[in-house]
This record gives structure tokens, C-alpha cells and sequence, in this order.
């Protein structure tokens, strides 16, 4: 078998996306499903990197990875009929714990750890796929983002944050 890292549903009930680790290299792959039968529509090498997690785009067959550092630790992927098509990426200077689609669909929210973790938001060209830098506040140091969560309007962003040696942080930010 095979260790899934993180699964997601596209927003029409058609696909899913899982991030799989089949032994020295991590893929995503993506599946079709009928309601009874998944069926292999096609999957993507990431090499080493790790993915953290993946999540599919609210309304278009778009979804966004978070993978370990290494590169690019950001990429925005499309499923365009039965291939997944890399349209953007960044590279975040850290590990990419999370990455989470605002309600609208014309944001990302990611969080990274590093030296110094970072919450950051991206714009998202929904004609391109492409992600440019919206704002970023850079945590205290020796802390992790591990969550993230809009509220159903998009109004707010929950973080959850880990320091080493402390208890966990919940930190709202009005977006």
C-alpha cells in the first residue's frame, strides 16, 4: 500500500486528488469516481519534496499543494481533461505546511515554516492559474503554521500555530 498524505474532493463530486508517498517519491494523482468505481485520470511526480497537503479550488478544477522545503513549495495545478497541468508556483523559503483556498476562489492563504514561519496570501488569476504575492506577516520565531481555516465569507482566517517547547496558538486575522 501506499501512505496518502492528504485527499481532496473537486467541487462537482467527480474527482479526487490524493497526495501519495509510494516509497521514495511523492505523486499526486487524481481519480475519477462514479459512485462506485475510482478510475485513475492521471498523476504528477513531485521527486522527493513531501507533500503536506492539497485542497481543490472552490469552484474550478484547479487545486493548490504544499510540499516540504526544497524549491518550489507552492504550486497551483489544473486538471484540464484527463492531465494535470503544472500553472504556477513559488518557491516560500521554508516548508509549506498548509495551503487553503479562500471561499471566493481568488486567494490563497499558506503557511510556512522556516527560521522565522510566515502567513502569507496570494492572489490567484483564475485565467491563468498563475499566484502573485498579495501580503505576509512573519510569525515569532521557532513557530509553525499547521492550520488554516476562512470563515464561510472569507471574512476572517484562523491559524493554528505550534512553538517548540509551548502549547499551541489560535490566532484570528480579519482578511
Amino acid at each position: 500500500g501506499q501512505d496518502v498524505n492528504s485527499a481532496s474532493w473537486s467541487v462537482n463530486d467527480t474527482y479526487i486528488a490524493v497526495a501519495v508517498d509510494p516509497a521514495s517519491v511523492q505523486e499526486v494523482e487524481v481519480f475519477s469516481f462514479n459512485g462506485s468505481t475510482l478510475t485513475l485520470v492521471d498523476d504528477i511526480d513531485a521527486g522527493t519534496l513531501i507533500i503536506n497537503y492539497l485542497e481543490w479550488h472552490p469552484t474550478l478544477l484547479y487545486f493548490v499543494l504544499s510540499l516540504s522545503a526544497g524549491g518550489s513549495e507552492l504550486y497551483v495545478l489544473e486538471l484540464v481533461g484527463s492531465t494535470i497541468a503544472v500553472r504556477g508556483n513559488v518557491d516560500l523559503g521554508g516548508t509549506s505546511q498548509i495551503s487553503r483556498w479562500h471561499p471566493s476562489g481568488v486567494y490563497i492563504a499558506s503557511g510556512s515554516e522556516s527560521t522565522t514561519a510566515e502567513l502569507a496570501t496570494w492572489d490567484f488569476n483564475t485565467g491563468t492559474g498563475g499566484v502573485s504575492f498579495k501580503q505576509a506577516i512573519n510569525l515569532s520565531p521557532d513557530r509553525a503554521v499547521l492550520g488554516l481555516a476562512w470563515s464561510p465569507g472569507g471574512n476572517y482566517l484562523a491559524v493554528g500555530t505550534a512553538e517548540n517547547g509551548t502549547s499551541a496558538t489560535l490566532l484570528i486575522y480579519e482578511f
